[in-house]
């Protein structure tokens, strides 16, 4: 039986409850849907009176019209064979990656590609019920951001034409062979084989933007696609949720660990760093977080909203820049990473028996201790008697910003960086005591501005997005026959409002041969 998923004993300690929500978020992105497809019929071509996609297009020297259609038969009366090497000779060379680099290698492989405004076509995904799908599987329910707790804007599926490819193997025409196409996520892979597939009818398939994907040997034949970028878009304001969480893999372990009273009994914060990449800090787009959230972003934030528990969503500073001394930072990201709390252990002189009990006692203990002595401010402790205890402590805490900020940068004196590397204007608050589930794995630019060692010079930081869950202490945990855990009023954590989008956020591949 999965670890992560197993009923808890009835005695299990706080870090090992802790331990076991961090394995579940972890295996849950790791199995959660990153990628679907199918086929469809093809549509009815209304100027040709017959089911096919046409792909029309100008000479490039003649400026005369040239169009071809898909399946190559559907055309009658056409010598569609001509059209295709048209197609091909009207294409530009198209490269392919290669680690971080586009390369382009004809000896390689044959491939060609035309930007949209080089050519037009009358197929629409939506009109075939591809987004519609896509919708369902890759995005089951979205939850807008700001407004009433609860409503929110509801959004849709829009697809814009990104560009046609063909790759083709010598001047011999015909249905492709070969030319997977390979999706990959978190170690996990799935191939769409569309070359055994129905040659009459539309292959396609959807994934996420910050998934790998790779087009494996095309063996024969010509192998002709159009990719899209799909971006969520505003359908109108409706009452949420549109899905019900408590269905999701992960609610009733989490509502279940939400009972032990050993569990966090003192309260605290859980942290969770978002999965998939989201543009957090841009102008534009910022504000319409949770509403993009998909896989296990959106499983954490719905569960625990579901669970009577305030989740937030903030960016969260990462300390180390790119000013010398932050070589120095050992906690880059405050608070305890979830590689500490998986691999900590229980040390001497622990008289709770509990690993992260233990290791936040230590916090307070020596945060009291700056308190005492006048020295939490940020002043400088070179001289300070005790200098690494205090640094140690400062480091825990997390720079986590009120709000989702666009980029802040200004380098003028006034608005100099202090220790923690934080303008002034990048609102924030330092938060001790939050609790990682997982790592972070994608950074957008937060803020810049002058820092200084023996001379001025430029610092910038970078943010990761994150969900932030308040967890009240034991003595208000409660059961709710409605909602599963019910927490005082006092309890809350206050709500902020988020803010981000990922543009690009999905692409869909659509094979016409």
């Amino acid at each position: 039986m999965d670890p992560a998923t197993a009923p808890s004993p009835r005695n299990s300690s706080n870090t090992e409850l802790l331990r076991k929500l961090s394995l579940l978020v972890t295996n849950h992105a790791r199995s959660a849907t990153f990628a679907c497809g199918g086929s469809v019929d093809y549509p009815t071509d209304t100027v040709n009176d017959g089911p096919g996609v046409v792909i029309r297009w100008d000479g490039e020297d003649d400026g005369e019209g040239h169009k071809t259609s898909f399946p190559p038969c559907a055309a009658e009366g056409t010598n569609n064979d001509k059209g295709i090497e048209a197609l091909v000779q009207r294409c530009e060379p198209a490269t392919f990656g290669q680690g971080d680099r586009d390369v382009l290698d004809e000896g390689y492989r044959n491939a060609g590609k035309l930007d949209p405004e080089a050519f037009s076509t009358g197929f629409y995904p939506h009109d075939v019920g591809i987004l519609d799908v896509v919708g369902r599987v890759l995005m089951p329910g979205v939850v807008g951001g700001g407004g009433d707790r609860g409503r929110g804007e509801v959004r849709g599926v829009r697809a814009e034409l990104y560009m046609l490819n063909v790759i083709w193997v010598s001047d011999l025409l015909g249905f492709p062979t070969g030319g997977t196409l390979r999706v990959k996520h978190l170690g996990q892979t799935v191939d769409f084989a569309w070359a055994s597939q129905d040659p009459k009818s539309i292959q396609w398939a959807a994934f996420y933007g910050d998934c790998e994907h790779e087009v494996l040997e095309v063996t024969a034949g010509h192998r002709v696609t159009l990719t899209y970028n799909l971006y969520y878009t505003p359908l109108g304001d409706l009452a949420l949720p549109m899905s019900d969480p408590t269905k999701l893999p992960l609610y009733d372990t989490i509502a279940q660990i939400l009972r032990e009273p050993n569990f966090m009994r003192k309260g605290g914060w859980l942290g969770f760093f978002c999965h998939h990449a989201y543009a957090h800090s841009t102008e534009a787009h910022r504000k319409l977080i949770p509403g993009v959230f998909k896989g296990v972003d959106l499983a954490v934030f719905s569960a625990f909203s579901r669970l009577g528990l305030a989740a937030s969503v903030h960016p969260i500073l990462h300390k180390r820049g790119s000013w010398l001394y932050d070589e120095d930072i050992k906690n880059e990201w405050g608070g305890l990473s979830a590689k500490e709390l998986l691999q900590g252990s229980v040390s001497e002189g622990n008289t709770t028996g509990d690993f992260v009990e233990w290791y936040f006692e230590a916090v307070d203990r020596r945060y009291q201790e700056m308190v005492d002595h006048g020295e939490e401010d940020d002043s400088d402790y070179d001289d300070v008697e005790g200098y690494e205890d205090k640094q140690w402590c400062k480091e825990e805490m997390s720079i986590v910003g009120s709000e989702m900020h666009g980029p802040i940068h200004n380098p003028q004196e006034d608005n100099e960086l202090d220790r923690e590397g934080v303008i002034a204007d990048w609102i924030h608050q330092k938060m001790r005591k939050i609790v990682w589930m997982n790592e972070p794995r994608h950074e957008d630019f937060a803020c810049a501005g002058l820092a200084y060692g023996n001379q001025a010079s430029l610092d910038f930081k970078l943010s990761a997005a994150a969900v932030l869950v308040p967890i009240p202490t034991s003595r208000f945990r409660g059961l709710d026959a409605e909602s599963g855990v019910g927490l005082g009023r006092s309890e809350r954590g206050s709500k902020t409002s988020g803010a981000m989008d990922s543009l690009k956020a999905t692409s869909a591949v659509i094979d016409l041969t």
